[in-house]
Formats: C-alpha cells, sequence, structure tokens
C-alpha cells in the first residue's frame, strides 16, 4: 500500500512541531506561576489558519485532544493534567500527528468546492447521525481517517491494521460500536489506502 501524501504529511509535521512549542513554552508559564493556564494562539499561513486552545486542569489525571476544521480554519485543543507532564508527550504527539493529517484531510476537502465544505460539520453530523458506526464509516470521514492513520503509523512505527485496531478499540470497549461494525468500518478504510 503506498499513500503519496508526502507534502502533506510534511505539513503535518511543521503544525505539530508549532504545536510543540505552544505546549511546553505553556508548561513553563504555568509551572512559574502555578496557576490554571488556558493558551490559545492562532497562526495565520496563506492557505488557512491554525489555532491551538490548551486547558490545563489540576486533578483530570489525563489528557484529552479534539480537533475541528471549517471555513478554512484547523482548531485544536489539548486538556491535561500538569501532573503527568511530561509523561504523556509521547503519547500526545502521536496522537498530534494523527489528528493533525486527519484536519489537513479535510481542509483539502473543503477546498474542493470552494465557498462551501464538501462534508457537513461535526455539529451536523451528530444532528444527522444517529451514531458512530454512521459516523466513522462516512466518506469524507475514511478519507481523513486514513490519511491521519497513515501519518500515525510511520510516526509510531507500527503497521496501518494495527493503528486502525487500536482506534476502534477504544471505540468497542466503550461500547459505542460493535465488534461487526469496528471490522465493516476497518474494511472500508484498509480499501480506502489500497487506491
Amino acid at each position: 500500500m503506498k499513500l503519496f501524501e508526502g507534502k502533506y504529511d510534511q505539513l503535518a509535521g511543521i503544525l505539530v512541531d508549532a504545536i510543540w512549542i505552544v505546549i511546553k513554552k505553556s508548561k513553563e508559564i504555568y509551572d512559574e506561576t502555578g496557576n490554571e493556564l488556558y493558551a490559545n494562539q492562532t497562526q495565520k499561513t496563506p492557505d488557512f489558519k491554525f489555532q491551538i486552545i490548551i486547558r490545563r486542569e489540576e486533578d483530570f489525571g489525563a489528557y484529552k485532544l479534539d480537533a475541528n476544521t471549517y471555513h478554512g480554519k484547523i482548531v485544536i485543543s489539548l486538556e491535561i493534567d500538569p501532573d503527568i507532564e511530561p509523561d504523556y508527550y509521547s503519547d500526545i504527539n502521536n496522537e498530534l500527528q494523527e489528528i493533525t493529517r486527519h484536519e489537513i484531510e479535510h481542509l483539502l476537502q473543503e477546498k474542493k468546492v470552494p465557498g462551501k465544505a464538501k462534508f457537513p460539520s461535526t455539529y451536523m453530523l451528530k444532528k444527522i447521525n444517529k451514531n458512530d458506526y454512521e459516523f466513522l464509516i462516512a466518506d469524507h470521514e475514511t478519507e481523513a481517517m486514513v490519511k491521519g492513520f497513515y501519518r500515525r503509523a510511520k510516526t509510531q512505527k507500527e503497521k496501518l491494521d494495527v493503528v486502525m485496531d487500536d482506534f476502534l478499540g477504544y471505540y468497542i470497549k466503550d461500547d459505542r460500536i460493535t465488534k461487526k461494525e469496528a471490522k465493516e468500518i476497518k474494511d472500508k478504510w484498509l480499501a480506502y489506502a489500497k487506491k
């Protein structure tokens, strides 16, 4: 399987490097002040805007990454317990590589139909879709998921199908999809990856 995405993988890497600058600088400020810090930084490129939002919350015990793309803007938010930093930086980096590449794909989907998104917003998808299965198997998500998983697999030096299994495993564990649905989703993703 060959995905010729070098240019966009490189862009994902550049954006993730910029995110790490914000994460580490905001951690330094947090350590100096001891106050909960909310960092919000927007950068503009010739083609799109990129926003990173970081919120540190004590006693959270974990981290949570979320991302969205709309109207030429990628927004990535990170909630993190400062007590787990930097122990989880490697996990966060792998996930950042994946979701950043995923969101770049959504930017490309937007540009295919200028002035109009080819795919509905996450908000609309939640209203339209009755469950996670329908969301994960949607064509626009298949494209973005595979590109993101490919980036993560390269970063982790792991096989693509293993990365997919790990991702779907969380949905199965939380009873959000069945094992049968996970197999159907993965089969569709792998078929797309082989194109």
